[in-house]
């Protein structure tokens, strides 16, 4: 079964688009992500520095293999250092996924 994580966040005053920048760096590196299947970035509706994040992995073990690397570690801090404060995270199984 599928697994993945949902994640809010908000850039600090005037960074959002710094935001964006590092996570459109780390695309290069996700590419080699094993069992990534998906990342998608949102720009939220609520607040102009509000970010949402989902990543769909072809399994849980995927998802914890790349969630406790020191390179998604590392990547995190660097976002990390620029949010006002920790996104707030949900996991779970997939239970629907349908491409266009």
């Amino acid at each position: 079964m599928m697994f993945g994580s949902m994640a809010r966040m908000y850039a600090l005053p005037g960074r959002r688009d710094e935001v964006v920048e590092t996570y459109e760096r780390h695309f290069r590196d996700l590419e080699h992500v094993p069992g990534l299947i998906a990342f998608y970035l949102y720009r939220l509706d609520e607040d102009p520095d509000g970010l949402g994040l989902s990543v769909v992995f072809d399994s849980r073990s995927s998802y914890v293999a790349n969630s406790t690397s020191p390179a998604q570690n590392a990547r995190y801090a660097e976002v990390r250092a620029l949010l006002r404060e920790d996104p707030v995270w949900a996991d779970g199984d997939v239970e629907t996924f349908m491409r266009f």
